[in-house]
């Protein structure tokens, strides 16, 4: 038996289990009434033309107790017996009753239904009623309160609901609010409040007054004034008092709300009238931890009246233990909202800031920034004119998530000022922190710095050992700070000798690896990455799936998974991504990090020349959440990777515009003045490849390279001054390109011990060589200092590039068949084992000019071959790079039609 008040959804209930079991089971439905002529009649109707023998059971002389075991008995395919709205049979309760009794003249025929469906074994019985029985009156009949829609559900219906009745969801948030907050959970009552907020045409105040008849329409529905006059004075006392909550509470909860003269004062009265509320539908019941907690219908108010105001600091005294206790010191966010809207009614506005607070902090962790910010406000505007630092500080921290940087820079300014000059303590010492990372973002790298060195290192200092590990935190801070500035051995030394050994020391196994995790940045970086992917294999990953710690394994197979793209081992990077990554971030939940997965996953598809997939990926999974979820960095660094894949495909102008109206306006109103100038240095390289070198160079000069010095970036300003240098190149004025290299981007990298970069900048100072005609030195250059760097690091594309151009240098000297040899041989496979399309595309078409100018007959085939496939890719994929292909086939007379006709034979 399923008991609850009407509109919960147990005849929806019935109805999943009627279809459930319809092919196995012959299926007996009773609405309402269930006395003998009407069960009788329901099986008969039911049993099939060849169950004679249970026909003639049923019809036979004796008892009707006898006569239905038989019937039930003498039928092969077992019977499902459905009882739905069984509170028909049943007489409201009275005043001193504990339940709503069955009516005598068809409680026999519950019985001998219960009875012959026990003894059978196989027949099933399944009944739902708004009255919870007497066990004593059936024995055998296992009764089950039926509870509201979790918020779960609760989200799901009122998506339904949104998406039938449209007006509804437009109405204002109070009114949508009242809807929600007065049905409870309760499927039937929401419903019938959304289809008043549907009605077109009608004001504020209408509605609520609509709503107001609706909803008494339905306490009508369900008997709700009759039952409640039927309490007792001192059950109504209490559950006027426990509308005070609206979550689930224990009994020693209940037990705190005694407050009238008339109202239980011991738990076996307590239990007594929760009882008999339960069983009239009054009160719900869920069974937590093996404990029993009730919560009383919310739509009972206005006929019980608000409850005293003792009751809320009653209660709120007794939930904060009892919810403490009873998960380990834990408590989950429904409960933490609950205990803040309790302080609130009970006055205590510093503790309603502390548990919205916390609150805030869980969401903020999991991207949950609308959420945290609309907390954050509301808990600020409630205690006005008080101010709460830490919300101030939080609120912050999500609007600059969400994009308002100017807001969320007053905020954090508010928030040091709300801590004054006072002695610093752990509060300041968190917003200080937290500030510093802004001030990072906004470019103010000295003043973070400071706040580092100058304040948080000695506050913690002196904090002893409970200080340590912000201590070391701090630290990590600091030597992030070098790092972007280039002291990259200052930050590996920091978090050697100063960090590790702190975690070290205090046993925190899982920070120390995370700060390894860091170190091998700084290795990857310095070109080191054996060593970095030997430490995060063989060091990392056993301890984090030592501690269980699901996620991070994930991040760092994600790292793992960068090294080897980095390596061009682009099949087992994905491998990682999809199958060892993905999943975990999909059963945590962590939508975030999944759509950060994604993108990574979508960027080598791009590598491999999957345009089109890497693009569906970006637009149709990746920026949905992020928008979702109101990250506008994050959205505006996914239209960024959308930017690149569409100029890979030629389509510049779009690009361009994605980058100017989408991107830059983005970064400056949250302050990201480093993301500004990445973004400014796309669009540069964009009007570069449109020819508007003299624009490129000037947004180089005058707009990027300012913001990298200011920020301290001395490797983010030699990447700009090699693209400097390349405009330079490109204008003819060698000399000056030359110089950047050498002078001052090469020692940078030097610098740095990236070795990686430092053999791109010999190989880009090779082709300055090549070009001036000093074929010598730029081959001694290629096959000397740059080829060596890329076959130690197994940078297999790095090196098959290298060949490539020591390839043009042979050619330029005359040496074609080993040009053609090292392009056919060493070259294209190593593009083709990486799935490398593009890199293939410009790698055959430069073998099939090379066999052009050999001039041999019998390599016609060949370069028509080369051509074809790549003319063909080249269009597949939406590159530019297909006109070009077609003016270099038509002086050969290779027509766009013999092209496509050789293509559709490969």
């Amino acid at each position: 038996m399923l008991h609850g008040t009407g509109g919960l959804g147990k005849s929806s209930v019935v109805s999943r289990w009627a279809d459930r079991l319809k092919h196995d089971f012959l299926l007996v439905p009773i609405f309402g009434l269930c006395d003998e002529t009407t069960l009788t009649q329901a099986l008969a109707k039911a049993l099939p033309h060849e169950a004679e023998g249970a026909r003639l059971a049923l019809q036979g002389a004796g008892e009707f107790a006898h006569r239905l075991a038989a019937a039930i008995l003498a039928c092969e395919k077992p019977l499902f017996f459905v009882l739905d709205d069984y509170e028909q049979n049943q007489d409201l309760p009275h005043t001193g009753e504990a339940f709503a009794n069955v009516r005598p003249g068809v409680a026999p025929v519950l019985s001998a239904l219960v009875r012959a469906v026990a003894d059978d074994g196989h027949a099933r019985l399944l009944i739902t009623t708004r009255y919870q029985l007497p066990a004593a009156s059936v024995p055998g009949l296992e009764q089950l309160p039926i509870t509201p829609m979790d918020e779960a559900d609760q989200q799901k219906r009122l998506a339904r609901l949104t998406g039938i009745y449209l007006r509804a969801a437009g109405q204002p948030d109070d009114l949508r609010h009242r809807a929600i907050t007065t049905a409870g959970g309760n499927h039937r009552l929401l419903e019938w409040l959304f289809k008043v907020l549907d009605q077109p045409g009608l004001d504020h105040s209408v509605l609520i007054a609509a709503l107001e008849a609706k909803e008494a329409e339905f306490r009508e529905d369900v008997f709700a004034a009759a039952l409640c006059a039927a309490l007792t004075p001192a059950a109504r006392d209490l559950l006027a008092a426990l509308q005070v909550c609206e979550e689930p509470v224990p009994l020693a909860a209940a037990l705190a709300l005694h407050t009238g003269p008339q109202s239980p004062a011991t738990e076996s009265a307590v239990a007594a009238h929760l009882a008999t509320a339960v069983a009239w539908g009054l009160v719900y019941v869920w069974q937590i931890k093996g404990q029993p907690h009730w919560l009383a219908a919310p739509f009972l108010r206005p006929i019980l009246g608000e409850p005293p105001a003792e009751a809320a600091p009653a209660v709120l005294l007794v939930l904060q233990k009892h919810w403490r206790d009873d998960l380990g010191g834990k408590t989950t966010e429904s409960r933490l909202l609950e205990l803040r809207r309790l302080a609130f009614a009970a006055g205590d506005h510093p503790l309603a800031c502390e548990y919205a607070y916390r609150v805030c902090s869980v969401r903020l962790f999991n991207s949950r920034s609308r959420e945290a910010a609309a907390l954050a406000a509301s808990t600020l505007d409630a205690i006005q004119p008080r101010r709460d630092p830490r919300l101030v500080r939080d609120l912050a921290r999500a609007l600059q998530v969400l994009g308002e940087g100017e807001a969320s820079a007053a905020l954090f300014a508010e928030a040091a000022a709300l801590h004054g000059d006072r002695d610093m303590d752990d509060e300041k010492a968190a917003t200080l922190f937290t500030h510093s990372g802004l001030l990072l973002q906004q470019g103010k790298v000295e003043q973070a710095e400071r706040i580092c060195r100058d304040q948080l290192l000695p506050f913690f200092t002196d904090k002893g050992e409970a200080g340590l590990y912000r201590r070391a935190v701090t630290l990590e801070k600091i030597a992030d700070i070098l790092g972007d500035r280039g002291e990259l051995d200052e930050a590996l030394r920091i978090r050697r000798e100063q960090v590790l050994p702190v975690f070290e020391k205090l046993g925190d196994e899982r920070s120390r690896a995370i700060t390894l995790g860091r170190i091998c940045d700084i290795l990857s970086a310095r070109g080191e990455l054996d060593e970095a992917l030997r430490i995060r294999r063989e060091e990392l990953l056993p301890v984090f799936e030592k501690l269980g710690d699901v996620r991070s394994c994930a991040m760092t197979l994600g790292k793992i998974a960068g090294i080897l793209t980095d390596r061009g081992e682009l099949d087992e990077a994905l491998r990682i991504r999809r199958e060892e990554q993905l999943p975990v971030f999909e059963k945590l939940g962590d939508v975030r990090t999944r759509a950060l997965t994604q993108g990574k996953i979508a960027d080598i598809l791009s590598a491999r020349g999957e345009l089109d997939e890497a693009l569906h990926i970006h637009r149709e999974e990746v920026l949905p959440v992020f928008e979702k979820l109101g990250d506008v960095r994050s959205r505006a660094v996914t239209m960024g990777q959308i930017a690149d894949i569409l100029g890979d495909r030629g389509e510049l102008d779009e690009a361009l515009r994605i980058r100017r109206e989408e991107m830059i306006p983005v970064f400056e109103k949250i302050g990201e003045v480093r993301d500004r100038a990445v973004t400014l240095g796309k669009i540069a390289d964009i009007l570069s490849a449109r020819g508007e070198l003299d624009e490129a160079l000037r947004i180089r000069r005058e707009e990027e390279l300012p913001v990298v010095e200011k920020l301290g970036d001395v490797r983010e300003r030699a990447v700009t001054l090699g693209k400097i240098a390349d405009i330079l190149s490109a204008h003819g004025q060698l000399e000056e390109a030359l110089r950047i290299r050498r002078e001052e981007v090469l020692p940078v990298y030097e610098k740095l011990g990236e070795v990686r970069s430092c053999a791109l900048t010999l190989a880009q100072i090779a082709d300055i060589f090549r070009v001036c005609g000093q074929l010598d030195e730029a081959l001694f250059m290629l096959r000397e200092e740059v080829l060596p760097v890329f076959e130690k690091l197994r940078d297999v594309r790095f090196r098959a590039m290298a060949l490539g151009k020591i390839a043009d240098i042979l050619r330029a000297r005359g040496q074609l068949d080993e040009a053609l040899r090292m392009r056919r041989e060493e070259e294209l496979p190593v593009y083709e084992k990486l799935g490398d399309v593009r890199s293939l595309i410009a790698g055959r078409v430069m073998v099939a000019q090379m066999l052009v100018i050999r001039g041999n007959k019998e390599d016609v085939m060949e370069i028509v071959t080369h051509l074809a496939w790549a003319w063909r890719e080249a269009r597949r994929m939406g590159l530019p790079e297909a006109g070009r292909i077609e003016e270099i086939a038509t002086p050969l007379g290779l027509s766009l039609v013999v092209l496509a006709k050789e293509a559709e034979k490969l």
